[in-house]
């Protein structure tokens, strides 16, 4: 069973509007039971994964997030359904971001479906803005992914070596980490790291980094404008983004220090 708390005709847990939670828990049921694995929440979707492999989606379709063939405003009920179109490669995790999805396989494969109207998948938008089923997303031939994190048009990588991150999306706020403005439609730029990066998190228009040692860099919407990812804090075990925090970050910074880009990939 899961235990909910929030706005409960959107099964959502972050949004952009201001609502009322819940003053219960809603206990969520589905009718064959399951082990969960993890959960991650876009703004108005929920995906859950199961210890079995299996993922479950729920909440608005509206961009073709939950992975069904057809797009709808909402899902018809508050029940979790398979997201069947999935291969039958066993995933090893997943993440959302404001209006789409990511799988990671066990072989380091990275999967994405919904919203793409700026290339936030890693597929050119000329190609489709709104993909409704999971496709495989190729980095480059050696990339494998060891995690994945979306903001509201961008989204990071970061390889299992933890030396290397690949940016694609848009780029207005410098949160890609290149060093310009330049946005991305699809493809990815390919990013050295001089320290490993043990995870990465994006707000709306932030990209945040941990590395091993302990040190927090930021590129996009922060407090001084700068290009490149810059030093924030050590020390940090761990590391995440609500939407509330990227938005209360208010100037630009556009390049992190620990990162050269290596070029664009196809």
């Amino acid at each position: 069973a899961v235990l909910e708390e929030g706005e409960d005709d959107r099964s959502a847990s972050v949004t952009e509007y201001t609502v009322s939670p819940l003053t219960e828990h809603v206990r969520r049921t589905h009718t064959t039971p399951f082990v969960i694995k993890s959960i991650a929440c876009g703004a108005a979707h929920t995906l859950v994964l199961a210890q079995d492999g299996r993922l479950f989606s729920t909440g608005s379709n509206q961009h073709g997030q939950l992975g069904r063939s057809t797009p709808r405003e909402r899902s018809p009920d508050p029940e979790l359904a398979s997201v069947s179109c999935m291969p039958s490669e066993r995933i090893a995790s997943i993440a959302c971001g404001y209006f789409c999805s990511f799988a990671i396989t066990v072989e380091g494969e990275l999967w994405a479906w919904g919203d793409n109207r700026y290339g936030q998948l890693g597929i050119p938008s000329t190609h489709s803005e709104t993909v409704l089923e999971p496709v495989m997303v190729s980095i480059s031939p050696t990339f494998k992914v060891k995690q994945v994190s979306s903001g509201y048009a961008h989204t990071s990588v970061l390889s299992r070596q933890q030396n290397q991150l690949a940016s694609t999306g848009n780029n207005q706020h410098g949160q890609l980490g290149t060093g310009d403005r330049v946005s991305l439609d699809g493809g990815w730029t390919l990013l050295q790291s001089t320290v490993p990066i043990e995870e990465v998190s994006c707000g709306n228009w932030v990209t945040i980094l941990l590395t091993i040692p302990g040190d927090v860099f930021q590129a996009g919407v922060g407090p001084s404008p700068i290009s490149e990812p810059t030093l924030q804090q050590d020390g940090t075990e761990a590391v995440s983004i609500s939407e509330q925090s990227s938005s209360a970050m208010e100037e630009d910074t556009d390049t992190l220090p620990l990162l050269t880009v290596l070029g664009n990939s196809p």
